[in-house]
């Protein structure tokens, strides 16, 4: 009896173990292509006397490439 059992328990972690071993198959599921952003960043600018806008600063436009569907994700959040 005690050898159906463990018999009974292989194949379950043979099963388990087989259906994990699939999941890595499906992470290339998507093409990753190159997109590129352009915007504006404004420094050292200061607030006007009536703090309804700002007054000065340097305008920089910045350009940036990256691919889709990254692997990994790093959140930098406090």
């Amino acid at each position: 009896m005690k050898k159906i059992h463990i018999l009974v328990f292989i194949i379950a972690l043979l099963s388990v173990l087989g259906a994990c071993s699939k999941l890595d198959e499906t992470e290339n599921e998507f093409e990753r292509e190159e997109v590129t952003l352009t915007f504006d960043v404004t420094s050292g600018a200061l607030a006007n006397e009536t703090n309804s806008g700002w007054t000065g600063g340097t305008r920089v436009s910045v350009t940036k490439t990256f691919k889709t569907n990254p692997k990994a994700v790093a959140i930098f959040a406090y």
